[in-house]
């Protein structure tokens, strides 16, 4: 199981296999960092990943008062295109497997 985090909870989540899916995509070069800056700079350990079996490259952002704060980047099996909100947090999640480097901040 991988833990699973968002802003209001963290859950165990089982991620199933590509071939149990149904979605295997070539292996791609994505950026990862742990936490990217409002101006788009790593401030933790920038490296790339390569995604496996049903990963895609991801990128999520996070916004203070409709000002972008901080983001992550990575490879992950668990990635959900989405936007949620709520009164002083909003949180954005991309997921790309279409092109190299996709999940650019």
């Amino acid at each position: 199981p991988q833990k699973v985090c968002s802003l209001l909870i963290c859950q165990e989540a089982v991620v199933a296999e590509a071939h149990h899916a149904g979605f295997d995509f070539p292996a791609l070069p994505c950026f990862q960092c742990p936490r990217v800056n409002a101006s788009g700079v790593c401030e933790t350990g920038e490296s790339v990943c390569e995604t496996q079996g049903s990963q895609r490259c991801f990128l999520r952002k996070v916004y203070e008062d409709d000002t972008l704060s901080y983001g992550y980047q990575g490879c992950s099996s668990v990635c959900f295109p989405l936007m949620l909100f709520n009164p002083a947090v909003t949180l954005e999640e991309r997921c790309c497997n279409d092109s190299p480097f996709c999940n650019k901040f």
